[in-house]
């Protein structure tokens, strides 16, 4: 995929579990690092989010989400 030439974004989520609170802060790293769980309406909002965070483009990164703390205000764009 990389060698293609075609923009990508490769999102990897740790554990899925419905039970864990939705709309959690969502906590993002590179490198296999990424230990914890996340709702899959989370992982939808991180989904959808990646298809206009132009610097998404061509990354690979994992995410968990931190229950009970709310997520960023302006969702996922760079820090």
């Amino acid at each position: 995929l990389r060698k293609s030439g075609t923009p990508y974004c490769i999102y990897r989520p740790s554990g899925l579990n419905d039970k864990h609170p939705a709309g959690s802060r969502p906590v993002f790293s590179q490198g296999d690092l990424a230990v914890g769980r996340i709702n899959r309406k989370d992982v939808a909002t991180i989904l959808v989010d990646c298809l206009a965070t132009e610097e998404a483009t061509g990354k690979t990164f994992e995410a968990f989400s931190l229950a009970e703390y709310p997520p960023a205000k302006d969702g996922i764009g760079p820090a």
